[in-house]
């Protein structure tokens, strides 16, 4: 069977940020969102820029003893509504069988010390490639992976959609210039770590 390019290459005309926001539309309380890191790709300030307005982002990097924070922060979370990411879970895998029961509780609609969860709650993980993450969690997730584009002109086209195109044109030419030549040594340099 043939699948061909248009199911391969779904997402190829969309940004980064819009990738991740159609797959944020598929996301709710029970159903979380995993991102697998990949270089120059910031999941952070993706979530960060989706934030609702009125719900706070609570933060974790994951590292040795930080289980009781990281469930703690989920259980605030989970009252208040707040979102939760947790970076880097692939460094904690003793601590993964718990979290996948924390994410079963939270998905049967409660469980743990309350069984309230509010509506504004979402539940964001990061991690790198690992074959240590259990196969639940990532069952239980919207699992997003997205790689930096290949090539020096991909690369240029989205630094480019980082600049709002008004402040832009009112730069003088030598502001310009050094943005351009930034962005092409950025491309340059994200090509060549391929």
């Amino acid at each position: 069977m043939h699948l061909g390019s248009g199911f391969t290459n779904c997402d190829e005309g969309m940004l980064q940020q819009e990738i991740v926001k159609s797959s944020f539309d598929d996301c709710d309380v029970k159903k979380l969102m995993m991102f697998v890191n990949a270089p120059g790709v910031d999941p952070k300030q993706m979530i960060k820029d989706m934030k609702i307005e009125g719900t706070d982002i609570d933060i974790q990097a994951m590292g040795e003893h930080m289980e009781k924070i990281a469930v703690t922060k989920i259980e605030e979370g989970k009252t208040n509504g707040n979102w939760v990411l947790l970076e880097n879970i692939h460094l904690m895998v003793d601590w993964l069988k718990e979290l996948n029961k924390i994410i079963d509780e939270i998905a049967s609609g409660g469980g743990g010390s309350s069984s309230y969860i509010n509506n504004k709650f979402r539940l964001f993980l990061t991690t790198d490639a690992c074959p240590d993450i259990p196969i639940s969690i990532m069952e239980r997730t919207i699992l997003t992976i997205i790689e930096p584009p290949a090539g020096i002109k991909p690369n240029m086209k989205k630094a480019w959609v980082i600049f709002n195109t008004e402040k832009f044109n009112d730069k003088d030419p030598k502001e310009k210039n050094i943005l351009f030549a930034l962005s092409y040594f950025h491309s340059m340099m994200v090509e060549r770590k391929r």
